[in-house]
C-alpha cells in the first residue's frame, strides 16, 4: 500500500495560503534560530569556563543539549522536571548562566545590589519563553548534535596539528631568527620532523618523540 505513495520536496510557500496567517509559524523559526545561536555561544563558554577552572570537558550528549536549551529557557509550570544525571547537568548549566554567562549575553542588566529575588526576576526577563517548542527544540538539539559529531569527526586531525604548531611557535621563531642561513633549511626540517611525532603521539597515544617532550604530551593530552 505504502508504494502508492511519493514524498516530493517543494519550498515552503508553494503549500501555503493566502488565507491563513502564519505569524504564529515565523515567529516559532525566528525564535527557534535565535535560541539554536545562543545555544551555541552558551555551551561553547561553559565548556571553556570547565577547562579553565578544571581542566576538564563535559561529555556533550544530546541530553547535554537539550539541558542548555532549558537553561536559556523561562521556567515553566509545566513539563517534567530534569532527573538523574540530567537534574545535575541543568543545575551546573543555570548556575553558569546566572553567575556568568548573563554578564555577557546582557551586560546592561545589573544584578549585584538586588535582593535575591529581584535578582532571580531579572535573570528570568533575560531568558526566552519556550511554550510549545519542546518538540521542535528537541529535533533542534539532535541536528546540533549530529553537527558538533560531525564537525569534530572531518576536523579533529587539523585543530590538533594547528594546537600543536602553536604552542611551539616560539620555539620556531626562536630557529629561525638565531640559526644561520646555510644550516636553517636542515635545522627546520628537523623541528618540523619533531612536531610531527608529538602530533603522532598525541594522535595515537604513543611516544615516539624525543623524550624532552614526553611531559608536555602528558599535559596537552590531560
Amino acid at each position: 500500500m505504502l508504494d502508492n505513495y511519493r514524498v516530493v520536496k517543494v519550498k515552503l510557500d508553494r503549500i501555503l495560503h493566502d488565507e491563513v496567517d502564519y505569524t504564529c509559524l515565523y515567529d516559532a523559526i525566528k525564535k527557534v534560530n535565535k535560541m539554536t545561536i545562543v545555544c551555541y555561544q552558551f555551551m561553547r563558554l561553559y565548556m571553556l569556563y570547565q577547562y579553565k577552572t578544571m581542566k576538564t570537558f563535559c561529555e556533550i550528549s544530546p541530553d547535554f543539549i537539550r539541558m542548555a536549551f532549558k537553561a536559556i529557557s523561562k521556567k515553566s509550570v509545566g513539563g517534567r522536571t530534569p532527573n538523574n544525571n540530567n537534574k545535575k547537568i541543568y543545575s551546573d548549566l543555570c548556575l553558569f548562566y546566572n553567575n556568568k554567562f548573563m554578564k555577557f549575553y546582557c551586560p546592561d542588566i545589573k544584578t549585584e545590589n538586588d535582593s535575591e529575588k529581584d535578582r532571580i526576576t531579572k535573570i528570568e526577563s533575560t531568558k526566552f519563553d519556550a511554550i510549545n517548542l519542546s518538540y521542535i527544540l528537541k529535533e533542534a538539539g539532535e541536528e546540533m548534535y549530529i553537527s558538533i559529531v560531525n564537525n569534530v569527526r572531518n576536523n579533529f586531525v587539523n585543530c590538533v596539528n594547528r594546537y600543536v604548531n602553536q604552542i611551539f611557535k616560539a620555539e620556531y621563531d626562536k630557529i629561525i631568527s638565531t640559526t644561520q642561513d646555510q644550516k636553517l633549511f636542515l635545522t627546520k626540517k628537523q623541528f618540523k620532523y619533531r612536531l610531527k611525532l608529538i602530533k603522532d603521539d598525541l594522535l595515537n597515544n604513543t611516544k615516539t618523540s624525543p623524550e624532552l617532550y614526553h611531559s608536555i604530551i602528558s599535559f596537552m593530552d590531560m
